[in-house]
């Protein structure tokens, strides 16, 4: 009986936010198609955990790399192409979302690198060694995170740019200072 109360009661006391948009199972090869990097199944776990709700940031590649016992994950996301509208608050949030499930998915990770990126345009009087050098994309937002990192912190270094590269015309389209992000 107290079991029932309590289970009537309990969506009185949980946070009010919606809770995500479940992802569409036909989706699911998403996670293996996006894994990549020489321990590919730790990829998987990960893209699992970050592929099981739909989210504002496209999630592009999700890479995991072992040297020894040392695992590292890198986040690659879409600069360009958002599920939803994303100003730099909005962005920052979704960036610590991703870091926390993606640490979430494994103990064995030490360390998620996130980067954001936009399809490269070069120059027209930009001389390339041959069709093969030439760049596809360019970082626009980078951020390394150990585990032993607290969100908070990890906030406010990256709103103050403290060891996290943003680019200025990304940021700017961030703020609504450019075309939209969406």
């Amino acid at each position: 009986m107290l079991l029932a109360f309590v289970a009537f009661l309990l969506p009185f006391f949980q946070a009010s936010t919606p809770a995500p948009t479940p992802l569409n199972p036909a989706w699911a090869s998403d996670a293996l198609a996006r894994s990549t990097g020489n321990d590919r199944e730790l990829a998987r776990r990960v893209a699992d955990r970050l592929f099981t709700h739909l989210e504002p940031a496209q999630v592009l590649r999700v890479i995991v790399d072992r040297a020894g016992k040392h695992h590292i994950a890198q986040l690659i996301l879409s600069g360009v192409k958002f599920h939803a509208p994303l100003d730099e608050p909005r962005f920052i949030d979704e960036v610590l979302r991703l870091v926390q499930e993606a640490f979430s998915a494994t103990p064995l990770l030490e360390e998620v690198d996130v980067t954001a990126v936009i399809p490269f345009a070069p120059h027209p009087a930009m001389v390339v060694g041959s069709d093969m050098m030439q760049p596809i994309t360019q970082d626009v937002f980078t951020c390394t995170v150990l585990r032993s990192e607290a969100l908070d912190t990890l906030r406010r270094r990256i709103q103050d740019g403290d060891g996290v590269v943003w680019d200025p015309l990304f940021r700017r389209k961030l703020h609504g200072h450019g075309p939209s992000l969406r």
